[in-house]
């Protein structure tokens, strides 16, 4: 078996793509493949992935200390960044959270399953990045 190390551990610097302005000591949450934004007004954010370290320009890039380690795991299924993901049905790989329905038993125990969030988009059987909870 090979060794593995995940590509960023928890509470390190990371970089990715500003998609809108950030001012830094604020969380920063996924807004597409490989780009993040301060968090919603909305509150309580899914997409959250750590804090900025300083301010960024849209489009320019920003660092962030994580909020989990990043990995690169092959997709099972088609990831959009920023959904929630859990173990695949092929050994080894991860995949969307199915949505949500009835009844709420399970829907709490599929929530209790999420291993990460996807921090790019990926096709079926592709490596995909994402960040450990």
């Amino acid at each position: 078996m090979a060794d593995y190390e995940p590509l960023c551990m928890r509470r390190n610097p990371f970089t990715s793509t500003a998609s809108g302005a950030i001012t830094g000591g604020n969380v920063v949450e996924v807004a597409g493949s490989n780009l993040v934004q301060q968090s919603s007004v909305a509150g309580a954010s899914a997409k959250a992935v750590g804090v900025a370290v300083a301010d960024a320009t849209a489009g320019g890039r920003v660092v962030f200390i994580t909020r989990g380690n990043v990995h690169r795991t092959t997709g099972n299924g088609a990831i959009t960044a920023g959904d929630q993901l859990v173990s695949g049905t092929v050994a080894g790989t991860v995949r969307t959270l199915p949505a949500s329905g009835v009844p709420a038993p399970v829907d709490i125990n599929n929530g209790r399953a999420v291993v990460g969030i996807a921090l790019e988009t990926a096709a079926d059987t592709q490596l995909v990045r994402w960040m450990e909870f």
